[in-house]
């Protein structure tokens, strides 16, 4: 167990990217706080595998969270402030609960499924206009759930929510449909899509496909469904 202790960016590489980087496996981090740390390249500031994080305060930081070995990851009461590239998951599904992401920016989460629940996001924006990205990724062959958030103060150039993994002509036949729900979104806009979320993308059977050929329509499957929420 990692208890109490308190990360801060140590000046050595200060120019590039902090040299602060964590493998943890099997373990608890809990009561910790991470600041300044900036880690630019592929190696988060942790990386984890059967691992709790709890109560822990992330501010100013880079690429912070991504899995390493096929085992659960629970995030829970956790803050992250200022932050960018917080949470990937490669290849494990997560529950993240309870957490409040503040003046985030960019790509916030890459998830492979699982659920997100009693989450606050305030203040997410874009500050990398050129090539902005989507906030919150979700994968469209695992079942994710985004149940009980709170957005507010919202204002992205890209999707707040979106779906991958659906990029192949027949991708969609292996969607797992995705839930938003009981969420309420409030002062939120994107400037560069029609909608906050993309609940949808082109669905390409193989009679839809010659369909399409001929006639020149379009057709799309659901991926992400948003059920009782405040919009």
């Amino acid at each position: 167990m990692i208890s109490n202790n308190r990360f801060e960016d140590n000046r050595i590489n200060k120019i590039n990217q902090s040299k602060i980087c964590l493998k943890i496996e099997n373990s608890k981090v809990i009561n910790c706080d991470f600041k300044n740390i900036n880690r630019k390249d592929e190696s988060p500031i942790m990386e984890i595998g059967n691992t709790e994080i709890e109560n822990c305060k992330f501010e100013n930081c880079q690429n912070i969270l991504s899995d390493s070995i096929e085992e659960k990851i629970i995030i829970n009461n956790c803050i992250f402030k200022n932050c960018t590239n917080v949470i990937t998951m490669y290849w494990n599904e997560c529950l993240l609960s309870n957490s409040k992401f503040i003046s985030c920016y960019d790509k916030i989460i890459y998830y492979n499924g699982g659920i997100i629940e009693f989450c606050e996001f305030i203040e997410i924006k874009t500050k990398n206009i050129e090539f902005s990205e989507d906030s919150i990724l979700l994968n469209g062959k695992k079942q994710n759930i985004i149940r009980n958030c709170i957005f507010d103060k919202i204002k992205v150039e890209s999707y707040l929510i979106n779906h991958y993994g659906l990029e192949d002509m027949w991708g969609t036949k292996d969607i797992n449909l995705s839930y938003v729900k009981n969420c309420t979104f409030k002062d939120c806009e994107t400037t560069g899509k029609d909608n906050l979320i993309n609940k949808f993308c082109p669905y390409l059977s193989f009679s839809s496909f010659l369909s399409i050929l001929k006639n020149g329509q379009e057709a799309e499957a659901e991926v992400i469904k948003i059920e009782n929420c405040k919009i």
